[in-house]
This record gives structure tokens, C-alpha cells and sequence, in this order.
């Protein structure tokens, strides 16, 4: 649980980064998402910490497969559990607490890590992302 008052923090940081973006405009292009890399990484831990989907849609194997010293055979149901991935420790800063450094650099870009699945998982996982970011932001 993050308290209120560091809640307070990350808003009055991102409304500061969108009034500079915005400079009196009534909203940003999409475009200019890349200028505010504070708030595109509130956004994605927020996406992270709601897990919305944390077993995903299930899949089945389309042929015989080895991982990790497992063998699958086809048409075994797979179900990702994404909850495991977006609180792996070797992979994020903080995996168990809001932290939206988990999507900034070194140099305070925001950069998305591989691991990061808010959506989904498997061959088309980047589609149900597109459309969600696509109703989430204005398009240009």
C-alpha cells in the first residue's frame, strides 16, 4: 500500500511535467508522450500494480516444446501467470511497491523493460497494449 501523501507526490510531479508539455494547450499529440517520462511511468507502474489480467488468456501449445528441461507436448493449455512476472525481484527496482523508477533510466527517461506484460502474453501480446494505450491517450 503506497501512502497518501507519496500519492501526492507522483501527481503533483506529473501534473507539473504535463502543465511545462502543454504549455496552456488543452491536450498533448500523443506525440509528446516522449516528453513526459515521469508521468508515461506513472502510467505503466499503475498498469503494473492494477494487474488487470493477472492469468491472461489461456493458450495452447501448437506443437511439441521444450522449456527449461520440460517437455509440453502439443495442445497442452498454457496459462500465463503475469502476476509472477510483474513482481519478479531479479527484474524490477521495486517489485513490491508503487515505484515508477521501475520505468525511468539512469538518466530519467522512461524506458520500458522487457518483462514488463501488463496486458498479455504470447505471439500477439503488443496488440491488446496498442489498443489500450489508444484509448487511454488522445491520438494525434
Amino acid at each position: 500500500m503506497v501512502p497518501y501523501a507519496f500519492c501526492l507526490v507522483f501527481i503533483e510531479r506529473c501534473q507539473k511535467e504535463i502543465d511545462e508539455v502543454l504549455e496552456g494547450k488543452a491536450h498533448a499529440p500523443f506525440g509528446e508522450r516522449h516528453n513526459m517520462p515521469f508521468t508515461q511511468a506513472v502510467i505503466h507502474e499503475s498498469q503494473s500494480i492494477a494487474n488487470t489480467v493477472p492469468l491472461n488468456v489461456f493458450h495452447c501449445t501448437s506443437r511439441d516444446t521444450e522449456l527449461m528441461d520440460y517437455s509440453i507436448p502439443k495442445g497442452t493449455l498454457i496459462i500465463p501467470n503475469l502476476s509472477s512476472v510483474l513482481s519478479e525481484e531479479d527484474q524490477w527496482k521495486f517489485p513490491h511497491d508503487f515505484n515508477p523508477v521501475n520505468f525511468l533510466n539512469d538518466e530519467g527517461q522512461f524506458e520500458k523493460p522487457e518483462d514488463f506484460m501488463a496486458f498479455s502474453a504470447g505471439k500477439n501480446f503488443g496488440l491488446s497494449e496498442i489498443i489500450y494505450t489508444f484509448f487511454l491517450v488522445k491520438n494525434d
